[in-house]
């Protein structure tokens, strides 16, 4: 692409619409791999209705048994630490509400998705484990912050990097000399990325969230979980977020830094709209997070 000192008005316009048909070109050519399940969309659709009830949850849950059973195991797994054994969707729903149990559906669908990628370039291993820890402590995070609705958190953690999946399968020698120059820091690689195509693995992850009819929030903190201090509608939640892939990080669940030395730190921009001053406040709560995530990451990956 041509340098934007170089062009005049006109070129610079057609260069931004030709971004914005590769990346549709992208989605577009991996919709099978990026797509939902359609139990996915009906239980989106039952949220959206007044009436909607256990039941009829359940009943849509009953298409696909093998959802069924892992939301189940996860529902009865120590992360939610249920008085009794639960054994149907119908007596989960009293127990964590049937918007977390749709939560827990979209992070399941997502992880059963994107898995199909083609591993050439990702450690996919490496990925879900990152992604599973970002989810963890950003809900943790969001908990200690007291901020509504932290299992939307929780998701938008799990899913804040699929788009790094995307682009690692359409352009695998980008993706790895993008990796290469990053030299293990995640926000480097974000420019590197765009540098190169026009967008990067937060936006195009952004724009699959949107097919998958995601809340503006979590698109939105998708979006900018790099750059929190230039969004207009969730820079609290996109905050959380990279500080819940900093904490991954630090914990040794890296997406792909293998050197202490290149991992991030809090910013200053991100710690002011959390609204804190020490960059490492979060260090009390990893205790906890470890916890979280040795109880559900391998129901979630497994």
């Amino acid at each position: 692409m041509a340098s934007l000192a170089m062009i005049n008005p006109d070129e610079f316009e057609q260069e931004i619409i030709d971004r914005g048909r590769l990346a549709a070109d992208v989605l577009d050519n991996m919709s099978g791999f990026v797509s939902p399940p359609e139990v996915y969309f009906k239980i989106n659709s039952l949220l959206n209705l007044d009436d909607a009830s256990a039941t009829d949850f359940a009943t849509v849950m009953s298409s696909d048994p093998n959802l069924t059973a892992r939301l189940l195991r996860i529902v009865n797994s120590p992360y939610y630490a249920p008085r009794s054994p639960i054994d149907t969707v119908v007596r989960a729903i009293p127990v964590i509400g049937m918007r977390e149990l749709a939560n827990l559906v979209c992070s399941v669908c997502a992880v059963q998705s994107f898995s199909k990628i083609s591993a050439n370039v990702t450690d996919m291993k490496r990925f879900w484990r990152h992604s599973v820890y970002c989810g963890v402590a950003s809900k943790v995070l969001a908990t200690e912050l007291n901020l509504p609705d932290c299992e939307q958190i929780f998701v938008t953690g799990i899913l804040h990097d699929v788009g790094t999946l995307v682009i690692n399968d359409r352009f695998p020698e980008l993706a790895e000399k993008s990796i290469l120059d990053a030299a293990g820091n995640e926000s480097v690689l974000a420019d590197t990325e765009r540098r190169w195509l026009g967008f990067n693995h937060a936006e195009i992850g952004a724009m699959i969230m949107r097919g998958w009819g995601l809340s503006e929030t979590v698109c939105d903190a998708i979006q900018y979980h790099h750059q929190p201090e230039v969004s207009q509608t969730a820079p609290l939640q996109a905050a959380i977020i990279q500080v819940g892939g900093i904490m991954a990080d630090h914990a040794g669940f890296g997406g792909f830094a293998i050197s202490s030395d290149a991992m991030r730190e809090v910013s200053a921009d991100v710690l002011k709209i959390l609204g804190q001053t020490d960059p490492h406040w979060y260090a009390d709560l990893s205790e906890e997070v470890g916890t979280h995530f040795s109880e559900v990451e391998g129901l979630l990956t497994s």
